[in-house]
């Protein structure tokens, strides 16, 4: 909770607000305010990236700060709550408005010149950047349903991440050590196109993708779309969506991950085609061409049955087959990893780590619950 000292008033806004105010759509009660300052006069904006202090901006400058909202989540355990991220704007003496989410790590300040705006902006940047931490896990954002239309959460790896030629070998067999260099330089060389891993639950699937999302974090930003959540592919606010996610994260290429989407690209005539035109347009049509989205699935049927849509040539840029193990690959692996494992007549890797990889596998105790969706 916020508390300001009498000595420090709050910012009048109301001085400025004049009715009727424009809208505009999507705009949240921190935009509101700003857009209703600068409704009838000059506005500039500029934009900086961190990540910055926030904890040291809200005490410097809590006299001025006219909206806040956080995002917590629980310890592990139950042991209390850690704050995820937070959203602040403050109103500067001179009428500046500065916005910081630690979410995206962007400061923005917006005045009614653009030299404040500027000046501000690069003032603060200045001031509280924060050291950078080092992402080797990496992270993904999760595509939900929002009040105003589709949102993020953004997730952070904190199991395996990348592995090594080694572990490729050991983990996916031989012959993967040469295919995920040539993957990897796939996914960087095209803005879009389609990912296909096919296998088993239990077989690496997951493990794989998390490998990747580490590996191309600097190139790439991945979005996790839960297949119940289909409504959303073909929803008009789903190119605006796009157009933001393009805006905020420029330079980034976008994977969209599916996981279990068989029922959504198998070709059932059910009427499931409208939703997979609506992503083929996105990940490989012109549009996709300006948002430069990838599509990242994995599935458990047989290739035959998904929409040839999907499989065509020239959109795949991507295919593997995750297969469950031979006793003796299996064995390796166990040893490797001094693990004791049941006889099988074949296994997958959740049958050897107890569906937990982590960056050194151990034995945990085995739940049957598998994918990102762990998380």
């Amino acid at each position: 909770m916020i508390t300001f000292p009498e000595e420090c008033p709050r910012p009048n806004l109301k001085s400025n607000y004049r009715y009727p105010v424009f809208e505009s759509k999507g705009i949240d009660a921190f935009n509101a305010v700003v857009y209703q300052h600068f409704s009838d006069g000059p506005y500039f904006a500029a934009q900086v990236h961190g990540p910055f202090d926030v904890d040291r901006v809200l005490a410097d400058y809590s006299c001025h700060l006219v909206r806040g909202a956080s995002s917590h989540e629980r310890r592990k355990g139950g042991r209390g709550w850690k704050r995820e991220h937070e959203q602040l704007l403050f109103k500067m003496d001179d009428g500046t408005f500065v916005f910081v989410d630690s979410d995206v790590s962007t400061l923005r300040a917006f005045a009614s010149t653009r030299e404040a705006a500027s000046r501000w902006a690069q003032t603060l940047s200045a001031k509280y950047q924060a050291r950078r931490r080092k992402q080797w896990r990496g992270s993904f954002a999760v595509i939900g349903l929002g009040k105003t239309g589709p949102t993020t959460s953004l997730v952070e790896i904190t199991r395996s991440f990348c592995l090594d030629a080694e572990n490729l070998r050991l983990l996916y067999g031989d012959e993967c050590a040469t295919w995920e260099p040539q993957l990897v330089a796939t996914m960087k060389a095209k803005d879009t196109g389609t990912l296909i891993f096919r296998g088993p639950p239990g077989t690496g699937k997951t493990t794989f993708i998390r490998h990747l999302i580490g590996k191309l974090r600097r190139t790439h930003r991945f979005y996790y779309l839960p297949v119940t959540q289909e409504e959303l592919l073909t929803s008009p606010q789903m190119v605006e969506f796009w157009v933001d996610e393009n805006r905020r994260h420029a330079g980034l290429t976008k994977v969209v991950i599916l996981e279990d989407a068989e029922a959504l690209l198998e070709n059932t005539g059910t009427g499931r085609k409208g939703a997979v035109a609506n992503l083929l347009n996105i990940s490989d049509g012109l549009l996709g061409e300006l948002l430069k989205v990838q599509l990242l699935c994995t599935i458990n049927c047989e290739v035959e049955r998904l929409d040839e849509a999907i499989i065509r040539p020239g959109r795949l840029i991507g295919y593997r087959e995750f297969p469950r193990l031979s006793p003796a690959h299996a064995q390796r692996i166990a040893e490797k990893h001094r693990l004791t494992i049941p006889v099988m007549s074949d296994y997958g890797l959740a049958d050897i780590f107890g569906t937990k990889l982590d960056d050194g596998p151990k034995p945990a105790v085995r739940k049957r619950v598998m994918g990102l969706r762990r998380l």
